[in-house]
C-alpha cells in the first residue's frame, strides 16, 4: 500500500528508511543531515566503510537510535552534487531491491534528488512512485510504502501522482476481450491477480488511427498513472503501413 504523509522521516517507526546519500555515502546535510543527527554518527561511520559507490546503487546500515531497524542508503549523486532523472530511477529501484532481499514489511522514502541535488518535486514524484507501483505489481513482501515529506510544495506532488492509481488499457479486440468480452479479458485477469485498477478501453476492430482519434476521452480524461496500448493487427488487415502505425502510437 501506497502512503503521502507530511512530517520527519526520522520518527517513523518503519523497517527502513531511505536516505538519500552522495556517492562516497558522507551524511551532512539535508535528509542525510537529519537522519545522522536524530540516529547517530554511528550511521555514518558504518555507511562510509561500505563506500564509494557508483551513483544510483544502495546500501543498507544500521539505523543507531531510531525507531527504524535499517538505513537505505541510495546514492542519487556523486562527489559533484549533481543528480538527474535516470540516477533517481536506479537509486529508487536499487533501494526497493535492498528491501526485498531483506524481507522488509515497510519502508519509508524521502523525495529524493530534490535536495541538494535540485531535481523537481513534480519529477521526483513521478518517477519514485512510478518505481514503487512498478516493484508492488511484480509481487513484494513488502506491504507498507510510505512517502515522507516535509514541505507543502513536495507533499503536494506525491499526493497528486499517487491519486493517479488507474491504468488505462488501450486497444483494438485483443484488449477487449474477443469473443468472449471483458470479463475474461487478459485486463479483467491481471487487474484481479495483481491488485491493480485496470481500465479497459479496447474496441473490437479498432486501428492505431480509430485509438488515436479517441485517446482523450478513453484515456487523457481518465487522467491515468499508466496507458498500455496494444494495436496494429487490424492496421495490418487493411493495409496501413508500419510507418503510419509507429506514428500513430508515437502521437
Amino acid at each position: 500500500m501506497l502512503k503521502v504523509i507530511k512530517g520527519d522521516i526520522t520518527q517513523l517507526a518503519v523497517d527502513a528508511i531511505i536516505n538519500p546519500a552522495n556517492s562516497r555515502l558522507w551524511m551532512k546535510a539535508g535528509v542525510a543531515g537529519a537522519v545522522k543527527r536524530a540516529g547517530g554518527a554511528v550511521i555514518e561511520e558504518e555507511a562510509v566503510t561500505k563506500g564509494p559507490v557508483p551513483a544510483g546503487e544502495a546500501v543498507i546500515t544500521g539505523a543507531g537510535l531510531l525507531k527504524a531497524r535499517y538505513i537505505i542508503h541510495a546514492a542519487v549523486m556523486g562527489p559533484d552534487l549533481v543528480t538527474d532523472e535516470a540516477k533517481v530511477r536506479t537509486a529508487a529501484r536499487n533501494a526497493l531491491r535492498q528491501a526485498e532481499e531483506l524481507g522488509l514489511k515497510s519502508v519509508a522514502f524521502p523525495a529524493l534528488g530534490t535536495g541538494a541535488g535540485g531535481l523537481d518535486f513534480r519529477a521526483a514524484s513521478r518517477i519514485m512512485v512510478g518505481e514503487a507501483r512498478r516493484h508492488l505489481a511484480c509481487g513484494s513482501v513488502l506491504e507498507e510504502l510510505v512517502f515522507v515529506l516535509f514541505e507543502e510544495e513536495s507533499y503536494n506532488a506525491f499526493s497528486r501522482i499517487t491519486e493517479r492509481d488507474k491504468i488505462v488499457c488501450l486497444g483494438d479486440s485483443i484488449t477487449y476481450g474477443f469473443p468472449y468480452g471483458p470479463e475474461a479479458s487478459w485486463v479483467r485477469i491481471c487487474s484481479e491477480k495483481l491488485g491493480l485498477k485496470l481500465v479497459n478501453r479496447g474496441i473490437n476492430g479498432n486501428t492505431t488511427r480509430q485509438m488515436l482519434r479517441r485517446f482523450i476521452p478513453d484515456v487523457v480524461n481518465l487522467k491515468p498513472a499508466f496507458v498500455i496500448i496494444m494495436g496494429g493487427s487490424n492496421d495490418a488487415w487493411v493495409g496501413a503501413g508500419l510507418e503510419k502505425v509507429e506514428q500513430n502510437i508515437e502521437v
